[in-house]
């Protein structure tokens, strides 16, 4: 795709997005004034979960879908991150579809945490395709979104029961695979690759565990950032990238799926 051909194809994708994404803020933002009645409380967070998914999807349209994947410096804006209302937010945005499945969101943040600059939205998108994951393959029981340093490391990651211990080839970091058993892994490579690119942009990586925890397994996917200016975790984003058009209308339908 020539860079002229992709500004246009963002361009048409921005401009078809916005109407419906408008129609849906409009609406939860008239729900929310209680023009058309009052809101009883369960109401009210419901409505006010549909607002905070539909302002993010706008920033995902705003902020990746009119601008060129190769000039990701463009849009990758670094500054400080607020760890407690980005897991937030997850928990949010995940917590009616986890009560669906029998499971329940856990924050838990570290309350002195050093001060760590990234992108925000990278961050949020990889946080939310970690819980997304958890939530469709784990076993009913408890999500826990944490935020802790292991000396100059921060570690945002998702806990979950999981059916049995994972490999790493249960869980593939490559586009499109779907680990050892397609009835089980559907769609983990897409969101692996994913969140592995955003995290080698901001010179981090994404780390997997499981173990036997008393009588069940349990699973960790995690975003690791360095704390220290200059130092890499994990390849360079030009090693983890999705270059080809293919990848790339993959990888925004599959963001734009988690806030819908």
């Amino acid at each position: 795709m020539t860079h002229l051909a992709r500004e246009e194809f963002l361009a048409a994708m921005s401009h078809e997005l916005r109407t419906p994404l408008n129609s849906i803020l409009g609406f939860a933002q008239v729900l929310l004034s209680e023009l058309d009645g009052p809101l009883n409380a369960g109401q009210r967070e419901d409505v006010e979960a549909i607002e905070s998914a539909g302002s993010y999807l706008s920033t995902l349209v705003r902020e990746v879908l009119e601008t060129s994947a190769e000039n990701t410096a463009e849009f990758e804006a670094f500054g400080p991150l607020n760890f407690t209302a980005i897991a937030n937010d997850a928990a949010r945005l995940f917590g009616p579809e986890a009560r669906k499945s029998r499971m329940e969101i856990e924050v838990r943040v570290a309350p002195d945490l050093p001060r760590v600059f990234g992108s925000t939205r990278a961050t949020r998108q990889v946080l939310l395709n970690l819980v997304g994951n958890a939530v469709k393959h784990g076993a009913p029981g408890p999500i826990r979104i944490h935020a802790y340093c292991v000396g100059d490391v921060l570690e945002l990651g998702v806990t979950n029961r999981s059916l049995t211990l994972l490999h790493p080839d249960d869980a593939p970091f490559d586009a499109f695979a779907r680990g050892s058993d397609d009835s089980t892994s559907e769609g983990w490579g897409l969101g692996l690759a994913i969140a592995s690119e955003l995290a080698a942009r901001m010179a981090g990586a994404i780390d997997m565990r499981s173990m036997m925890v008393g009588d069940h397994a349990e699973t960790t996917f995690a975003l690791l950032i360095p704390t220290k200016l200059g130092r890499r975790l994990g390849p360079s984003p030009n090693e983890a990238s999705m270059p080809t058009r293919t990848h790339f209308v993959a990888a925004m339908s599959h963001e734009l799926r988690a806030p819908l």
